[in-house]
């Protein structure tokens, strides 16, 4: 299992290299195209912050919370207590 596990992070860490997108910035002087370059566009976290998952600010993230971010759909109780994620909790879920 934790050989399953370090080749899912390595799978991840490589796949996400191919995942970086860029985009066109077309820089415009007197409506006349002075330049054109490639910008790269960053990629976001797999994971949300604690913070940005609490949505109401409570120090708790609940099952409705971690839906509403998509994570820990199947999860959710392997590391929730009383029904909460506390930012110890969600960071242990992180690293899972």
């Amino acid at each position: 299992m934790k050989h399953m596990k370090w080749l899912l992070v390595i799978t991840l860490a490589y796949g996400s290299l191919a995942l970086a997108q860029e985009r066109t910035v077309i820089e415009m002087t007197d409506g006349r195209i002075t330049g054109v370059r490639q910008v790269q566009v960053p990629v976001s976290p797999a994971m949300p912050s604690f913070a940005q998952a609490d949505a109401n600010g409570d120090g708790c993230v609940d099952r409705q919370e971690a839906r509403n971010v998509g994570i820990l759909p199947n999860d959710f109780n392997k590391f929730a207590r009383k029904g909460c994620l506390n930012e110890a909790a969600y960071q242990d879920a992180a690293h899972f």
